[in-house]
Parts: C-alpha cells; structure tokens; sequence
C-alpha cells in the first residue's frame, strides 16, 4: 500500500498524456496480444512496486496499450486510483492468453478483473475499435466472475453473489443428520452490445453443480424462483445438506438467509 501510494503521488503531478514517465515508473505484470490475425495490440498490466506477494501476481493498477512500433499508452481504465486490476485469462477468439470477443464489425472487447479478495473479482470491460485497435470507453461492472466463454451474442460470463458470513451446521431431515453449507449461485449471464447483461437461465442449469438434484430445468426453475418477466432468479440463497453415510444429498433454494432448523423443504437425491 506505502508502495502504491509513492506511485499515486508520482504519477499524479503529470497530466494523463505523460504514459513514458508512468510506465518507466512502474514495473511489468503481465501482457497480452488482442486483434485480428493480421493486427495485433499489446496490453500491459504494470505496478508500482518491483516485487509482489504471491497473492498479488499478475495483478497491477496501471493498464498500458501498444500498438506496433509504437510507444505504451497509458488506459484510462487505470485513471490514477487505487484499483488493481488483472488479466482474465483463459481461451478465447482476440486474445492470445485472455479473454477478448468481437461484438460487431466496429466494436471489440477486452475483458479484465478488477481485485476483490476475499471473493471472486470483479469484471472489467475494454472496448476498442476493431479497425484501428484503439481504446474506447470502459465499463466497471458489479459482477464477481470466474468463467467466461463466447456467445451467439458475444460472450458469457459465470457470476456469483457475495457470501458474507456463510452459514453451517447440523440439520436433521426426514430424521436423518445431516451437514449443510451455505453455497454461491453460480449464474451465467450472456452480454449484448446493445442491451448489456442478461441471466440466461438455460445455461445456468446445465452448467449448475448440483444438477443432478432437480430432474429437469423446469424444476429448478420452480424451485429457484425464476420471474419471465424480470428475467432473474428470486432464491438465489443455496443450502446444501449432505450425509455421506446415507449416501443422500439436499438442497434448498431461499429468497433471504434463515435460521436451518429441518422443517424447510429440501430437495434430496441418492448421491
């Protein structure tokens, strides 16, 4: 932190156009070429301080674009604040390391992850102009994500709520003891350019870790209260309950945290 701020302090008496003197300043993170096949720009991830904690690998607060032959441009996606930001790294159509998607001929865009310990980081769009590969406006979502995979619409991303005090006990159903856990709704939501995010309900159940607990979608949709109309899920709250002797596991869906005390109505399967 005493290191970032020396950077802060720095950087801040030299207007936004000064990158050279930002980035001689700092030190590199981790990079990745995003574009076409034919061209190429260079995203650098740097920071303030020469060494990092492991934790802290890859993850930096100044974000510099290059293009070939040319000198590092400093983002406006860093704009000097205390954020500290990271590749999302994983497979995908732009990038070579990280995940970056076409949304129409004019507009790319480059997805990043902005620090949230202790829970999942937060999604960070860049979008870009697909001829000249230059940086256009940025968007610092709300979402905890930790997947990402291309769409019909551009791409999909995998998001879960905050878990702050996660419940845990001892329950007893049908007269059997069980251990449950308070669990994250892992949801997939898909991005289009013109109406931005949207829960894809399908997706979320065929790619949901406890699957095998409903018989079909139309069930967990019952039982997770999805509304057509909001397009959104009313009981995002899991509980998960199992009993390893009995081979048995539960599940229950809530609109709110509650007091676990058996009477509720759990859905269980032979595991």
């Amino acid at each position: 932190m005493f290191n970032l701020m020396i950077l802060f302090l720095a950087f801040s008496a030299f207007p936004k156009s000064a990158s050279k003197n930002a980035f001689e300043k700092s030190y590199p993170r981790d990079n990745v070429f995003c574009g076409p096949k034919d061209n190429k720009i260079e995203l650098l991830i740097r920071g303030g301080s020469k060494f990092t904690e492991p934790k802290e690998k890859g993850y930096g607060e100044l974000i510099f674009y290059r293009l070939s032959n040319k000198k590092p441009v400093l983002m406006t996606l860093s704009d000097f604040k205390s954020d500290t930001f990271r590749l999302f790294l994983g497979t995908s159509p732009l990038c070579s390391k990280s995940h970056g998607y076409k949304l129409n001929e004019e507009t790319l865009v480059v997805l990043f992850l902005k620090e949230n310990r202790p829970f999942k980081d937060k999604l960070v769009l860049q979008f870009f102009d697909s001829k000249t590969l230059l940086p256009t406006k940025n968007v610092d979502t709300n979402l905890n994500v930790d997947k990402a995979r291309i769409s019909t619409t551009g791409f999909s991303v995998r998001t879960f709520n905050e878990i702050h005090h996660q419940d845990a006990g001892k329950v007893s159903i049908n007269e059997e003891v069980f251990v449950y856990h308070e669990k994250e709704f892992p949801k997939w939501m898909d991005y289009n350019l013109n109406s931005g995010f949207k829960t894809n309900p399908e997706m979320t159940f065929q790619k949901f870790p406890w699957k095998k607990s409903m018989q079909d979608i139309k069930e967990f949709l019952s039982l997770s209260g999805w509304d057509l109309g909001k397009s959104q899920f009313t009981r995002e709250i899991i509980y998960l309950a199992v009993n390893h002797q009995a081979k048995k596991r539960c599940i229950l869906f809530s609109d709110k945290k509650i007091k676990i005390d058996g009477s509720e109505s759990w859905k269980c399967h032979t595991i």
